[in-house]
């Protein structure tokens, strides 16, 4: 009788078996000359034979990293930290292979213990908790395994070995590899990658309120950031918060909503897509249960009251649409007539009525109706044009906007503006007379030309002629020449006199 082998006879009689029950499964085998390394063997499964619906140019053939324990006994295997290290953190399929022989080195099962998913998140969470005790001699720790547990058996034949790789691995070399790469990033990180702790002052209730709805930032002192992976916290070193000033919280989502604001019977409402989010002091008998948010205001919904709120600077460069939905509801706000309609995006046939109560206080109120009707005729005259409405444009391009404000004056059903002129610079005409007022303008990089028909006659002051009525004539992307597209329209509709803008001045009454 023969006694059994010893640690490393087994060991030795293990890699035997493995490089002969591989080189007959045809596969071919690399061994590792270097302790160092993490694993034992490479193999490569052979190239997809032609034919098999791969060209040989995209044909890929699996490689794995195997590292071999031999056993005879039930328990656990181990290895070096740092080799298993290595092996996990292989882009190619990585495995630890345990051979069971009996003590004469007779062979019993195979296990394969694939280095994917929990076993690679196990090495992951040992190596990331050595670093957070500053342990970082990992050549001196082990690692266990549970072959019967962490691994699939397989019988130990050539055809067992070779299938059991092959299910491992995989029908897609390329899938495998990318999968492993994305675990190697994001394993433990489930929850995000950074975690910040900072404190911060608050002013009042309000502001604390407002914090919490994300309407005012926070401005953090005593700021710490850690990397966190498996629950262990790292300092965070990386240039994420270098310029951070302030944090702006993000309460939680209860779906789209569309914002009607609406006037008088017949006024044109304003419509807004928005967002509905939690409030943070429902319980509370004044506290906020629900916000709606848009980028230019809020809406705070209490047990007993709605407030209004406006978030976004009126000096904020806005195109053109955006300036006369936000002038048209601030005007309705402002009259402190009609009512808002909350309508749910997911129940569109749920509609919370809002009546408006009180009126909107703040700046421009006064000015708000003129900048509608100047908004709104030269949006109407671009479309007679047929002229896109150019870019954003900020609210000194209104106050600046002379000629387009007396554009849309004069293309809107009752005009107010007037002309005067003396009764000599007409001809001495004896009766009224037409003449064709032409122009450009420009807003937001786009630029119009239009015509109108001013008919003039006498006024109450001796010799002097005025407008008494006007007529829309044309409006078309802007012309090179005032002059003579004045002409082309006088001709066109018999008109004799010509009114140029730069004969024009302006006056108060």
């Amino acid at each position: 009788m023969t006694s059994g082998l010893t640690s490393d006879e087994l060991g030795a009689a293990g890699e035997d078996l493995f490089a002969m029950l591989a080189t007959r499964a045809r596969l071919n085998v690399n061994r590792s000359d270097r302790d160092r390394t993490g694993w034992d063997f490479i193999v490569e499964f052979p190239m997809p034979e032609p034919g098999t619906g791969v060209t040989m140019d995209d044909r890929r053939g699996p490689v794995c990293f195997i590292q071999l324990k031999t056993t005879a006994g039930a328990d656990p295997v181990s290895l070096r930290l740092s080799s298993a290290e290595r092996l996990a953190k292989q882009d190619n399929p990585s495995f630890i292979i345990v051979l069971r022989l009996t003590r004469s080195g007779e062979p019993m099962s195979g296990y394969l213990i694939h280095l994917i998913g929990p076993r690679l998140a196990r090495v992951l969470k040992r190596l990331r908790v050595a670093h957070a005790k500053g342990d970082f001699a990992v050549n001196r720790n082990t690692i266990s395994f549970d072959y019967r547990r962490d691994g699939e058996w397989f019988e130990p034949t050539p055809e067992g070995l070779r299938g059991a790789l092959e299910a491992a691995c995989g029908p897609d070399p390329v899938a495998s590899i990318l999968e492993k790469r994305d675990q190697l990033e994001n394993l433990g990180r489930e929850r995000g990658f950074v975690e910040a702790e900072a404190a911060f002052q608050v002013e009042s209730r309000q502001n604390l309120e407002d914090i919490l709805l994300g309407l005012q930032p926070i401005r953090p002192v005593g700021f710490k950031a850690f990397d966190t992976r498996f629950g262990v916290r790292l300092p965070y070193q990386g240039p994420l918060f270098d310029d951070l000033e302030e944090i702006r919280l993000e309460p939680p989502s209860m779906g789209p909503c569309s914002v009607s604001i609406r006037g008088g019977p017949l006024s044109q409402a304003a419509v807004f897509q928005a967002e509905m989010t939690a409030g943070p002091m429902g319980d509370h008998a004044d506290g906020v249960w629900m916000m709606i948010r848009h980028p230019e205001f809020f809406l705070k919904f209490r047990q007993d009251s709605v407030s209004f709120g406006s978030i976004a600077e009126f000096e904020t460069p806005r195109a053109l649409r955006d300036w006369i939905r936000l002038t048209r509801a601030l005007l309705h706000l402002a009259n402190g007539q009609g009512e808002l309609v909350v309508t749910l995006g997911s129940a569109p046939d749920t509609q919370l009525r809002i009546p408006l109560t009180s009126s909107l206080t703040g700046p421009y109120i006064d000015q708000l109706p003129a900048i509608l009707a100047m908004l709104e005729g030269w949006e109407k005259i671009l479309g007679l044009a047929g002229v896109s409405h150019g870019s954003p444009f900020d609210l000194q391009a209104i106050w600046d906007a002379n000629v387009i404000s007396l554009a849309a004056n004069l293309f809107s059903a009752a005009p107010t503006a007037s002309f005067r002129f003396a009764r000599p610079d007409l001809g001495e005409p004896d009766g009224p007379v037409d003449a064709v007022y032409i122009n450009s303008a420009e807003l937001g990089g786009v630029a119009a030309s239009f015509a109108v028909r001013i008919r003039l006659g006498p006024g109450p002051v001796p010799d002097e002629f005025r407008s008494f009525d006007v007529e829309p004539l044309d409006a078309r992307s802007r012309v090179a020449d005032l002059q003579l597209y004045a002409e082309d329209l006088a001709q066109t509709h018999d008109i004799n006199v010509i009114i140029h803008p730069d004969n024009l001045s302006e006056a108060d009454d």
